[in-house]
């Protein structure tokens, strides 16, 4: 059992008694049918997490009202019709033993008029960003129907099972956008200071209330500070959580960002730096959003997304500030994906229960594993935001970018091998290590080929550059992995073709990475030309002024960790934009650091030769230049690293080596470079079907 005694003790919300202290945030998952109902899937998720020992799980944002609508396939709680399949859901997750809430939401002025089929409203019109088309401000008679709708939404929860609802209150939705003074002018009593702006969300909670009785728990989802300027400060935020408590609420969650706020592109700063004259970035008098102060070293300033180089608990803070202002029990979000952050919060006193969302995607058991001492076992979020929520804002079904089987745990299940087979897997990348401890789970005999001396692959590169560290914690989760599962694992062994016939294996899966792209333009043989990923792993030394070619989120990176260093970098994209394969608020935080570093952009820019010596020939329209540097470090992409002959034939994923039919896969960045989600996923697929 854990010594984490803090995190697993019980407590008590109102009514409801919960086994620990771990909620399970209400995280919405586009999972849903087409028309708002539970789906299949979303029970089978929901159970998932349940089973692996939350105490406390808040169903994802229910719409209460259409016009309420953001997020494609989000549960519906609108009318009474939802009530049944609702009821399946709830009796489910209380089965598994975890209590149970439903979270009302409604978009405001974030909600999507295509999925809605009503235009976007809030309490004033007050559009989301410069040029977008503002929402229709609400009248009298249309604040009082919404919330009523809340209302009877709460009374649709209780009747379908659940023991409470959650009222979400932040991240720029109608209610948040109620609190803030930036979106909120009216002059009625729902408008004008904290208290009267705090009107709709304490007249909903007292109605509720009133509607279900006091055997039912009430909670509100609210911002610590809206991290804005003109939206709801942290000490306004206090008030607004007295106010909640004294209007029968049971516990306030606590999260912060006012959300929805779209940053400029840095490609805007780009231009006007080129039209003024400027000669760096931070000279151009335009920042990447009004309103906010964007602060590298505390991104929670400006995201809502929280990427990996945000802190661990960046919300605790908050929440022990809201937790001085009240009586009744307080929860925190905010990376909370270690047990011993979860902990630590718990056992300073900042929050009375922690609530984790992405790491209960990663791992459904995290409660369990970390209750039973079974560290080592979790698989780690590292809060990439690949499939989560770059999917959620992409409209599709949310995933996992280092568990498989998120999202799909009603249709992807590992079943024992019907017949074991000699399986010989070569490449320890995320792809292939999946691919191995999947074979081998299933009863499958298992050998693990890698040509350095650790596993890893590219998770040996991708975690050095600023705020990218967490990456390198797949790594030991791997390592536990192989061990358990039983993989013979062979390190620094280059695996020819020859070997794989003398072997003779049943299935080959080759998951042998990928190559940097080279340069082919004039002079790229020059000894001063680099590939990026040999700068981030430390095997070259880089000098002087430094020119990287390419503005991927690789050659980003590679910008960030050397201006860090102090290096002057410029950074040359022949696309104009940078890091289009990055999630946007990542991409925002990124930028942002290109800007305080002082990193010379150039978009739509070509490069055309190299002169030793000199530096760089580009052109952009039909203007040429030469950009003086000392290093040239490349990131134009990748290509596959094969080790089969070209005229190898693979049909149906079989191939005959040396008069044996077998199975052979090709997995990862050898088959076509990718993600780690496409290469974590695609390898979970080879080893379940081998």
């Amino acid at each position: 059992m854990t010594s984490l005694t803090h995190l697993f003790s019980p407590i008590r919300v109102g009514p409801m008694e919960v086994r620990n202290r771990i909620v399970m945030s209400p995280m919405i998952t586009n999972s849903a049918d087409q028309n708002g109902y539970v789906s299949d899937q979303t029970l089978a998720y929901y159970v998932a997490r349940a089973r692996g020992g939350a105490g406390w799980i808040i169903v994802e944002s229910s719409y209460v009202h259409r016009a309420g609508i953001m997020y494609a396939r989000q549960l519906g709680l609108d009318d009474d019709r939802y009530i049944g399949r609702l009821r399946r859901l709830a009796t489910a997750i209380k089965g598994e033993g975890a209590r149970v809430s439903i979270q009302l939401y409604h978009g405001g002025r974030r909600a999507q008029a295509d999925l809605s089929g009503h235009p976007a409203e809030a309490p004033s019109s007050v559009p989301l960003y410069e040029g977008a088309v503002p929402p229709r401000a609400l009248t009298r008679e249309e604040i009082e129907d919404r919330m009523q709708a809340y209302v009877q939404a709460a009374q649709r929860a209780k009747e379908a099972g659940f023991e409470g609802v959650d009222i979400h209150a932040a991240h720029g939705y109608l209610i948040c956008s109620f609190l803030a003074g930036f979106t909120n002018q009216r002059n009625d009593e729902f408008g004008g200071d904290i208290k009267g702006r705090a009107t709709f969300l304490t007249e909903v909670v007292r109605r509720i209330r009133k509607a279900v009785g006091q055997d039912f728990v009430v909670t509100t989802r609210n911002n610590g500070s809206d991290f804005v300027k003109g939206g709801l400060t942290h000490e306004e935020a206090k008030i607004v959580a007295k106010m909640v408590e004294e209007s029968g609420a049971d516990a306030i969650q606590v999260t912060g960002g006012h959300g929805g706020l779209v940053m400029r592109d840095l490609s805007e700063l780009v231009e006007l730096r080129e039209k003024s004259g400027a000669s760096t970035l931070k000279e151009v008098n335009l920042r990447l959003h009004d309103q906010i102060e964007v602060d590298i070293h505390h991104p929670i300033s400006f995201m809502r997304a929280l990427p990996m180089g945000a802190p661990r608990g960046c919300f605790a803070h908050l929440a022990r500030g809201i937790k001085e202002s009240v009586r009744i029990p307080v929860l925190v979000v905010g990376r909370i994906n270690r047990p011993e952050v979860a902990e630590e919060i718990l056992r300073r006193g900042d929050a009375d229960m922690t609530v984790i969302g992405r790491g209960l995607l990663a791992d459904p058991d995290f409660p369990r594993k970390v209750y039973e001492g079974d560290l080592t076992g979790i698989r780690p979020c590292i809060g990439c935001n690949y499939g989560c929520f770059n999917n959620l804002f992409n409209r599709k079904p949310v995933r996992c970018a280092v568990n498989p089987y998120t999202g799909q745990e009603a249709t992807l299940r590992s079943m024992p091998a019907l017949t074991c087979k000699k399986v010989m897997v070569i490449g320890a990348g995320p792809g292939g290590l999946e691919a191995a401890c999947t074979a081998a789970m299933r009863g499958h005999t298992v050998t693990l080929y890698e040509k350095e001396e650790k596993i890893g692959g590219q998770l040996n590169v991708a975690h050095i550059p600023p705020d990218r560290e967490e990456i390198k914690n797949l790594i030991p989760y791997y390592e536990e992995q192989i061990r358990r599962t039983g993989v013979k694992l062979v390190l620094g062994k280059h695996v020819t073709w020859e070997d794989v016939e003398r072997e003779k294996p049943d299935a080959t899966v080759m998951a042998t990475g990928m190559m940097p792209r080279r340069l082919t333009v004039v002079g790229h043989e020059t000894s001063n030309v680099l590939q990026a990923v040999e700068v981030l792993a430390g095997k070259v030394t880089v000098q002087g002024r430094i020119l990287i070619m390419g503005g991927g989120s690789v050659g980003c990176e590679t910008a960030d960790f050397l201006a860090k260093k102090g290096f002057p970098v410029t950074l040359v994209e022949m696309l104009d934009r940078i890091a289009m394969d990055m999630h946007p608020d990542d991409r925002a935080f990124l930028s942002q650091k290109i800007i305080d570093y002082n990193v010379t952009v150039h978009l739509n820019t070509k490069v055309k030769g190299i002169l030793p010596g000199k530096g760089v020939v580009v052109s952009k329209g039909n203007r040429e230049e030469t950009i003086e540097a000392d290093t040239i470090v490349v990131a134009i992409g990748a290509e596959p690293n094969r080790i089969s002959p070209d005229s190898l034939s693979i049909k149906n994923n079989r191939i005959s080596t040396d008069g044996k039919d077998a199975e052979l896969y090709l997995l990862g960045d050898c088959k076509e470079p990718q993600k780690i989600l496409e290469a974590i996923h695609e390898g979970a697929e080879v080893g379940l079907k081998i």
